[in-house]
């Protein structure tokens, strides 16, 4: 089963003919059921009533072919049952027939203003085709079932928005009043109005936002389905199953705004007329049905009326021509004056966030595997060469040391035995095992004199809180400690990167810690790094530079603010370069 894409003004004119020669209230509904199939391939559908004795609500037109009948059996009180329920929850709702086939029954309320109605499908959906069209498709048609008991109604708000939007005057003010009404008529998640020049449709204006937001994807999205739309002179309206094979334009809307469906209206004042306005409106959920016919007679109406406010400003311009001309000199000596100063040079100063780290470090590991006795110092201890940090348990080495001193005692006498007997061969076996038990013995030896783990130089621990795991093994080589000397710390400065071409070595540079914030030091940039890093979500180089600790009062990690004087610029490229650079990224 296979839907076209739905033409909202096609399928207006298709709906608007049938009520207009609705003579018996049965056939008509059974027309409008043909029309529903027609639309869906579905295999069946229905319309309930209320009864004119108890108001409850009973089959009145139906369609149902074999194939659905032989689904259930029970299919007409299953349907009633679901248009009921429908009806008392004032929404759409969906039933699963068939768990092993996409076997749906789909009911939706008819909007009415003082009795109850509803319409349902059965249908058989495809492994490609989407759900969301089928009710979409399906709130259509309740919406124009219902339209003569909310025609007074949409009437009334096309009327009162008209009125409206001639009474602001002001076309930007105007066009921001008719989107947050129409978002607010719609129930809509947002409202987009574009105009088109030549052959390209720009983006005039959104609901709920003043200013545009600058999302290129999303821009150009929007702007480019207003061209489609402008071009076919025609409606496009897309949910997320099915966007692909509508527009592309489309499904890219829906995946950057995170909505299922998107309308597309032009606003046509004039038949012959090229369209000058076009409306785009996004749905988190699927729309009510009575928004249709209600879109549907403001296109026209909105078209006219916005063309002729843009007519009014137009004159407005010319009446407010020579008036401008008689200000502009007064303005031009004004920009001249205020033109002036904006030449003389000043000091071009970059700033950015410092961060103190260490200029060297050393780490201190096991020098064999060992089991971890006890430790003396921990992460922030400043030490100095020499001092014990940590030692290692010597209990099995001196363990093993005396089971050794024993084996080479006892290959001694074994020696000097053989040496007796004059058996040279088992003498020399038993030299052999004396000696390899006293290389052992010298290496066990060596472990007992090293068992204390030493700072190599004076500084600062870095790393190395062992607390909590004295008396685990450590192995050889792991690394324990990790201490940076005091005397000099480097200065990491993060510089954005559209400023990293005003800077070179050599330059000043003054910096203040968040530590001591009276004091400043006066340094100049030694090093910049080849590579841009990523800093708190931003593209940064680090500018480097050494300071001296000479009262050791600073520490690693320490952070506070720099700023580096640059070349000298004019007061004007120093206050206003990067705004015109955004603008001119914006723009290309």
């Amino acid at each position: 089963m296979q839907v076209s894409p739905v033409d909202l003004l096609t399928l207006h004119t298709q709906l608007q003919q049938l009520r207009d020669k609705q003579n018996e209230r049965e056939a008509w509904l059974l027309e409008l059921l043909q029309l529903l199939l027609g639309l869906t391939n579905a295999a069946g559908a229905a319309y309930a009533l209320p009864d004119k004795t108890t108001g409850l609500l009973v089959l009145a037109p139906r369609i149902l072919s074999r194939q659905a009948l032989s689904w259930r059996a029970d299919l007409e009180n299953l349907l009633l049952q679901e248009m009921q329920q429908a009806c008392e929850q004032n929404r759409v709702r969906l039933t699963q027939l068939d768990q092993h086939r996409q076997i749906w029954l789909i009911a939706a309320p008819v909007p009415q203003a003082q009795k109850q109605e509803a319409i349902s499908l059965v249908l058989l959906l495809g492994g490609y085709q989407s759900l969301e069209t089928f009710v979409t498709i399906l709130q259509l048609v309740a919406g124009y079932a219902g339209i003569d008991q909310l025609q007074s109604r949409s009437q009334q708000q096309i009327l009162q928005l008209f009125i409206e939007l001639l009474h602001v005057g002001q076309v930007t003010q105007a066009q921001q009043h008719l989107l947050t009404r129409l978002q607010h008529l719609c129930n809509c998640q947002r409202v987009i109005l574009g105009y088109r020049q030549g052959h390209h449709c720009r983006i005039q204006a959104m609901s709920e936002i003043a200013e545009l937001p600058k999302q290129v994807d999303l821009g150009y999205a929007l702007e480019s389905l207003m061209d489609e739309t402008a071009e076919k002179r025609q409606a496009i309206i897309a949910t997320t199953g099915d966007a692909h094979r509508i527009s592309p334009h489309a499904q890219k809307i829906l995946g950057l705004t995170a909505t299922q469906q998107v309308w597309s209206l032009p606003l046509a004042h004039h038949q012959k007329l090229p369209v000058q306005y076009v409306l785009v409106l996004l749905w988190a959920s699927p729309p009510d049905p009575t928004v249709t016919p209600l879109l549907m007679q403001l296109s026209h109406t909105l078209g006219i009326a916005l063309t002729t406010l843009r007519r009014i400003k137009q004159r407005r311009w010319h009446a407010t021509l020579n008036t401008l001309k008689r200000r502009f000199f007064w303005g031009l000596g004004i920009a001249v004056l205020l033109f002036v100063p904006l030449w003389i040079p000043v000091t071009h100063s970059i700033a950015g966030k410092v961060t103190l780290q260490p200029d060297t470090r050393r780490f201190i590991t096991a020098p064999f595997a060992g089991i971890l006795k006890a430790t003396h110092h921990e992460a922030g201890d400043v030490v100095k060469a020499g001092d014990v940090l940590a030692q290692l348990d010597e209990r099995e080495i001196q363990l093993e040391l005396t089971s050794l001193t024993a084996e080479r005692n006892r290959l001694a006498k074994q020696k000097d035995a053989s040496a007796a007997a004059k058996d040279t061969v088992a003498t020399q076996l038993a030299q052999l095992e004396k000696e390899r038990a006293e290389s052992q013995i010298a290496l066990l030896e060596y472990r007992i004199a090293n068992l204390d783990i030493k700072s190599p130089i004076d500084g600062l621990v870095v790393s190395g809180d062992l607390q909590r795991v004295q008396g685990s093994p450590v192995d050889k080589g792991q690394s324990l400690f990790e201490v940076a000397p005091l005397e000099t710390m480097r200065v990491e400065l993060a510089i954005p990167a559209e400023d990293i071409a005003y800077i070179r070595p050599d330059m000043p540079l003054s910096i203040e810690l968040d530590a001591y914030p009276q004091q400043q030091w006066q340094l100049n940039v030694q090093r910049i790094q080849p590579r841009a890093t990523v800093r708190d979500s931003e593209a940064v180089f680090i500018v480097e530079t050494t300071l001296t600790n000479t009262d050791n009062k600073l520490r690693a990690g320490m952070k506070g603010d720099g700023k580096i004087a640059a070349d000298a610029q004019p007061l004007g490229w120093v206050l206003f370069h990067k705004v015109w650079e955004k603008v001119l990224r914006w723009l290309y």
